[in-house]
């Protein structure tokens, strides 16, 4: 059995609730890119998260932030009951090093916290819940968008205090997330880190410093994991020929082939086969 509620709150919050009361395999939320921001509450154990071709395992109820753009889904083995808050954040509300990190860093180790060791995470997303699950959240709705806004701050913040390095300074921080947010406007048009390092007036060391004390990459790799993982959503959601993205994305076919290589591992047609969505659905027995 599949129920799912949906209301539009202010701050462009839209909540939805998807619930199964028998064991079995099933698809949860469906697979599609993600066309805004998603903080997701998974309430129970045996499933596993699709994400931009990983399946993630989930071996206890933990909570999920999924940034725009990542080729999502959710497949439950057991009765189950997730909520789904879709949102679209005000400019500088979520740091750019998140956002990189969430989208393009291996997410199966970084993507959740858990309800057992952040008891102060699972406390605000708990009274979230009440919030939206009330019958009568529409005369909750402000409190209920302060409780949402509470939640996501300190996800990031716990998120951060994770991956910061205690000697990253202020100003390595201000120059990683500078960088990181022009890569998200350029990465499909410029590859060359003098094109940022002067629309910020720093020098390459700087930004090399910075990418390297977070990512262990320098600059130049930052622009091409960005561009290859937005490779992957492209031919996984639409379908697109390796040329096609290849051009869109302002490489030619053998550079990018290449790249792909170097980044996931494997050839790109072997890679995408591997985790293509059909494959998966085939493999869990999903129509």
């Amino acid at each position: 059995m599949f129920a799912a509620q949906t209301t539009i709150l202010p701050m462009n919050i839209l909540f939805s609730t998807y619930q199964f009361n028998k064991i079995g395999n099933k698809i949860a939320i469906p697979f599609a890119v993600s066309e805004y921001w998603r903080l997701i509450h998974i309430q129970s154990e045996a499933s596993y998260i699709y994400w931009d071709g990983n399946m993630i395992e989930v071996k206890q109820p933990g909570a999920y932030l999924v940034p725009k753009g990542v080729y999502m889904g959710v497949i439950s083995q057991d009765v189950c009951k997730i909520n789904s808050y879709e949102f679209s954040p005000i400019p500088g509300a979520i740091s750019s090093i998140l956002q990189f990190y969430l989208s393009c860093c291996k997410p199966n180790s970084v993507l959740s916290f858990d309800s057992i060791i952040h008891l102060e995470l699972y406390a605000k997303i708990d009274m979230l819940n009440r919030y939206f699950e009330n019958p009568y959240r529409a005369k909750q709705s402000l409190q209920a968008s302060e409780y949402f806004m509470s939640a996501l701050s300190l996800f990031q913040d716990l998120f951060l205090k994770e991956i910061l390095p205690p000697t990253m300074t202020i100003a390595d921080k201000q120059r990683l997330n500078s960088f990181l947010s022009l890569v998200e406007n350029y990465f499909d048009v410029q590859h060359d880190v003098a094109f940022y390092a002067d629309i910020m007036n720093e020098p390459y060391n700087n930004i090399e410093d910075a990418t390297i004390k977070i990512f262990n990459v320098n600059p130049e790799a930052i622009i091409q994991i960005r561009a290859i993982r937005q490779s992957v959503r492209l031919i996984l959601s639409q379908k697109k020929s390796m040329t096609s993205v290849a051009q869109q994305l302002n490489y030619n076919l053998i550079e990018w082939k290449q790249l792909f290589k170097k980044i996931n591992g494997l050839q790109p047609d072997k890679y995408l086969f591997k985790c293509s969505p059909e494959l998966i659905k085939s493999a869990y027995a999903l129509a």
